[in-house]
Parts: C-alpha cells; sequence; structure tokens
C-alpha cells in the first residue's frame, strides 16, 4: 500500500508530504467609541521661535570709493537666529559689481560709509569661478545675532550690511537698515 501523500499526484507549488491549510482569517472586533471626556486639557502644541532679520541691497543706495555713485552689486541678506549662541545668514550678491573669481568682503556697519574694523567683519568670500546670476554667501555667524542684547555679539537689526570688493570699494549695501 503507497504511503499516502507521498505518491500522488503533485500540486505545484506545495510539498506533496505537507498537508495544505488555507490560512484563516479572523475578523477583528469594531473598536467602542470613547464617551468619556479627559479630566485633563488636550496638550499644548510646541511653537519653534526664530527671530529674523532681513535687508534688501539695490542700486539705489550710494556706493564707490567717494560714496558718490551707486552700488552695483545687489541682492538680499536675511539672518536666522535660533539660539543667542549665534545665527546663520545667506546673502544673496547679484548684479553688476558682482564678477566671477573675485574676493568680496561683507562687513555690518551702523551706516553704508561707517570705516571698517575686523570686528565688522562678517564674511570674506571668492565669487565662483563660473556664475549664473550672481551666488550666495551663507554660513553661521557667532559674533553676529540677528536681534537681541547678547554680551558679546553684535545685533543685526538695525545695522546696513556692506559689501567691498578686492579693492576695497564698497560696490553693495543694503538700502535701509535690516530689519
Amino acid at each position: 500500500m503507497p504511503y499516502h501523500g507521498v505518491y500522488q499526484p503533485m500540486v505545484y507549488g506545495h510539498p506533496a508530504a505537507v498537508p495544505y491549510h488555507a490560512p484563516l482569517y479572523h475578523a477583528l472586533p469594531a473598536p467602542a467609541r470613547a464617551l468619556t471626556t479627559y479630566a485633563l486639557p488636550p496638550p499644548v502644541q510646541a511653537r519653534f521661535l526664530t527671530t529674523v532679520s532681513t535687508g534688501t541691497l539695490d542700486s539705489s543706495t550710494v556706493c564707490g570709493s567717494a560714496g558718490a555713485t551707486a552700488c552695483t552689486a545687489t541682492g538680499n541678506a536675511q539672518f536666522d537666529q535660533l539660539t543667542t549662541d549665534g545665527s546663520k545668514y545667506s546673502i544673496y550678491l547679484t548684479g553688476d559689481g558682482v564678477v566671477t573669481n573675485s574676493k568680496y568682503t561683507v562687513y555690518v556697519l551702523a551706516t553704508c560709509t561707517t570705516a571698517v574694523t575686523d570686528a565688522a567683519k562678517l564674511a570674506e568670500v571668492t565669487s565662483p569661478f563660473i556664475m549664473f546670476n550672481g551666488f550666495r554667501v551663507s554660513g553661521i555667524s557667532t559674533d553676529f545675532i540677528a536681534d537681541g542684547t547678547v554680551t558679546g555679539k553684535t545685533a543685526v537689526k538695525g545695522m546696513f550690511l556692506a559689501v567691498f570688493d578686492k579693492d576695497s570699494t564698497l560696490v553693495g549695501c543694503t538700502n535701509a537698515a535690516m530689519s
């Protein structure tokens, strides 16, 4: 007498010696609706607070070595402050005064014509070798903050952002104090 299942016709995909059982699916009971009220108020949503200071560089500001010509470096600037330790800045420079492979220095000054110092220097950068429509200067500063009074830090709000070229000529400045 043959063994049951061993010499029987094979069902492809299943071994002959193992009986085949269809999977069982059990229906779960529907959850009961809660009709109770909570004793505590709903949880409070957290808010992420930042301080932002922005400004615009345009051609209406007076630039040049003598302060008598229109600015040729235009663009915009933004400072984001998450903590009092520093701030993240992003400055977009474009215009006729921004050329490829040239050094630019960005200062934070009381006015566009204030004398520059090393303490007022925000960044020194060389423009890209290949450039389309300007370039972005970005980074993190521990010397400047967007707004507030912190010992040893300079608030950018109420100040001007000035851009000097490799010849130390003012080529761009915000049209108003950073807001």
